[in-house]
């Protein structure tokens, strides 16, 4: 059973939020889920140019563009962001992007060609970003892995997705380290979502009904 503390704990947060979104995928879409982090930070030499408005221009250039990109974005099925401002490390982003796992495989693949589309496309070079998938082994091992392929049935997965991965993304402190650095008064968001998904009224038919154990899944590093 998905730990319920999480909407307990987090009500009417971002977290629960995102949270809501992730288990309506499992609910209403898929029987597995492709998760990929992506930390989109800028070099060193443009930090001091980069300004909120242009921060806030590339996101919003990324997701529109997510439409027109099916290569990447195909089988997207919901994503969520925060904007983070360090003192060394100026505004940055941390995306989170849920793919039908059904559909879409090799995870890390997947997150380095969007990190390159990002960087190249979107920020036009003044970007470097990160793929957290890349470090699946790591974060196996100390047993909070919540990216990768998660299936409906895997209970340690999606709770580490809702938990960790999610609440690291909403919490607090990130939202206030970017308000910090600005003007007071200064309107802007700092986190964000997609919209909740539309029921697939056939999925289920097509995927089957996931085993009622949970799995036991290595980490590879295509997955």
């Amino acid at each position: 059973m998905i730990d319920q503390l999480l909407f307990n704990d987090y009500k009417n947060s971002n977290h629960a939020s995102l949270g809501e979104l992730i288990n309506s995928l499992f609910q209403h879409c898929t029987s597995e889920v492709l998760a990929i982090r992506i930390n989109v930070n800028y070099k060193v030499e443009y930090r001091d140019r980069i300004t909120l408005e242009m921060v806030q221009e590339h996101r919003r250039h990324l997701f529109d563009n997510r439409r027109r990109n099916t290569t990447l974005f195909g089988d997207l099925l919901g994503y969520g962001w925060c904007l983070e401002y360090g003192v060394l490390s100026g505004f940055h982003h941390h995306l989170l992007f849920l793919f039908d796992g059904q559909q879409r495989r090799s995870d890390i693949n997947l997150g380095l060609s969007i990190a390159k589309y990002i960087d190249t496309v979107i920020t036009g070079g003044m970007s470097h970003s990160h793929v957290s998938n890349v470090n699946k082994h790591q974060y196996e091992r100390e047993g909070t892995l919540g990216i990768g392929a998660i299936a409906h049935n895997e209970i340690t997965l999606r709770n580490n997705l809702l938990k960790i991965v999610a609440g690291y993304m909403t919490k607090g402190s990130i939202h206030d380290s970017a308000r910090e650095f600005l003007p007071d008064g200064t309107a802007f968001r700092t986190f964000g979502r997609s919209a909740l998904p539309r029921p697939k009224p056939d999925w289920q038919s097509h995927a089957g009904r996931p085993r009622s154990t949970e799995v036991k899944r290595g980490v590879s590093h295509g997955k």
